[in-house]
């Protein structure tokens, strides 16, 4: 529905385009004023200029300032930006998932950079044995953070922060 309540189809139908096309129109029509600025500035088309808006990076000036630019570069580069923004909005989907279960489990989660600093769990051995998660949950040390920079995603990296314990 477009924002005067009418329905797309029926917009569609008396204008003659398409209901995809009209739906786009309509999530361009809505970005705000700095953002429909920048695209209208840019000489987007309307496929690119509604999928900043309907792929809702108009709330992330810096993606959408990407994206404009790409589009300056051609249809390629803009294509390869905008997958590059959704890998990258999912890999953030996924990471915040996953640090809202860690913590939701009560363990000690440090942020990356601190995780980074700390002695990975894999580094460590006990009596001679590698040591597991499981062998090294009673620690004081024993913490995770989320590694946000793998190829995999996010992942879970178990680490001690009092490895001399």
């Amino acid at each position: 529905m477009l924002d005067l309540g009418v329905p797309l189809a029926r917009v569609a139908k008396s204008t003659g385009l398409g209901r995809k096309r009209v739906a786009k129109a309509a999530g361009v029509a809505r970005l705000d004023g700095d953002t429909a600025a920048a695209v209208a500035g840019a000489g987007l088309t309307l496929d690119q200029a509604a999928a900043v808006a309907v792929a809702v990076y108009a709330d992330d000036p810096d993606t959408t300032a990407a994206l404009i630019a790409a589009a300056g570069e051609g249809p390629g580069r803009f294509a390869h930006a905008l997958t590059r923004a959704k890998q990258a909005r999912a890999e953030a989907e996924q990471a915040a998932a996953l640090l809202a279960e860690l913590a939701a489990a009560g363990r000690t989660v440090l942020d990356e950079d601190a995780g980074r600093a700390a002695t990975r769990l894999a580094d460590l051995t006990h009596d001679g044995r590698p040591l597991t998660a499981d062998g090294h949950a009673g620690c004081p040390g024993s913490a995770v953070y989320v590694n946000t920079s793998g190829w995999q995603g996010p992942q879970a990296m178990e680490v001690c922060t009092d490895p001399g314990r």
